[in-house]
C-alpha cells in the first residue's frame, strides 16, 4: 500500500490520517441504524481508536460492541427481494 501511495505522490501516512472502509450493503444498513441510535462519533471512534478493533471486520465489530442491535431491521427487504427473486429461483 505504501508503495502505491508513494507512486501516486501521496504521503505514506495518508491511510493513518484518513482511514476508510469498504462496506457490504447489509453491514451498512446495520451500521447506519447503530449510528442513528448511538451517534456517528461514538460508533466510529470505538472502532478506529482501538488497535484490535481496527483489524476486525464491520460485522464482528458491530456484534461485539452493539449486541442489542441484533437482529437489525432489514431496511429494504421488499426491494431486495424484488431485485433478486429471479436470481434466487435460478
Amino acid at each position: 500500500m505504501a508503495t502505491k501511495l508513494d507512486d501516486a505522490g501521496l504521503s505514506s501516512d495518508f491511510v493513518k490520517r484518513m482511514p476508510y472502509s469498504i462496506w457490504a450493503i447489509e453491514e451498512l444498513e446495520v451500521g447506519l441504524q447503530i449510528m442513528r441510535a448511538n451517534g456517528i462519533a461514538d460508533f466510529m471512534e470505538r472502532k478506529l481508536t482501538s488497535e484490535e478493533m481496527r483489524q476486525w471486520g464491520w460485522h464482528g465489530y458491530m456484534t461485539n460492541r452493539y449486541p442489542k442491535s441484533f437482529p437489525a431491521k432489514k431496511l429494504f427487504e421488499k426491494d431486495y427481494h424484488d431485485m433478486f427473486s429471479d436470481l434466487f429461483r435460478a
